[in-house]
Formats: C-alpha cells, structure tokens, sequence
C-alpha cells in the first residue's frame, strides 16, 4: 500500500463495536488485494433494512464496487467482501492472463 488512501465511513446508531472492527478488517484485506494506487471507500448507513454497506475502490485500473443491505453484519461483510474478490480476480485475469496450470501425472498413472 504505497500511495493509497483509506476511508471508513458511519453513519449509524446501530452499529456494535465488534462490526466496526469487522467492517474494517474486511476493508483492510480488500485493500491489501487491490492495485496498488488504490483508494478505498466503506460507507456504512442505517436503513430500514438493518444496514447499508457500500465499497469502493478506485484506481488508474479502473473502479470496484459493491454494495449490500441486511440485519445480518456477517452476511453484509461476507457479501461486500465476495463481489469485489470477483471483480478484483476478473481484473488481474485481464491484466495478468489466466494462473498457470499445474501439470499432475497422466491419468493412467494416477488411476494405479
């Protein structure tokens, strides 16, 4: 994390200090995931639905966003967390090509 910048924003009266410290936990991981000239953005708003969590992440790669809603803090983080790791391996698919393949024994062999 170079030249990155890091903002966590609440705006609720609902939130425990346990889901604070899970909201940014989580924010920190997908930091450490994205490009390295990254700045990232987690908002965290009371609706009627329990909480609004937006994500965002901006970089000369382009820009990763997510968003979810829910009573449920673990299912919110877990759901933020999962779209942007798509849209992070998508993009490092693009940039970098596809993981190499790992070569095994043929499949005889490995039959026996």
């Amino acid at each position: 994390m170079t030249d990155s910048c890091f903002q966590l924003i609440y705006e609720s009266q609902k939130m425990t200090p346990m889901f604070m410290y899970e909201v940014k936990r989580v924010a920190e991981g997908l930091q450490e995931l994205a490009p390295s000239d990254a700045s990232l953005k987690m908002h965290v708003i009371d609706v009627d639905e329990g909480h609004l969590v937006t994500c965002r992440i901006v970089s000369y790669a382009g820009e990763f966003l997510a968003q979810a809603k829910g009573f449920d803090d673990k299912v919110l983080l877990q759901s933020i967390r999962g779209q942007i790791l798509e849209q992070l391996a998508y993009w490092k698919g693009q940039r970098f090509g596809p993981p190499p393949v790992q070569e095994g024994p043929p499949l005889a062999e490995a039959a026996s």
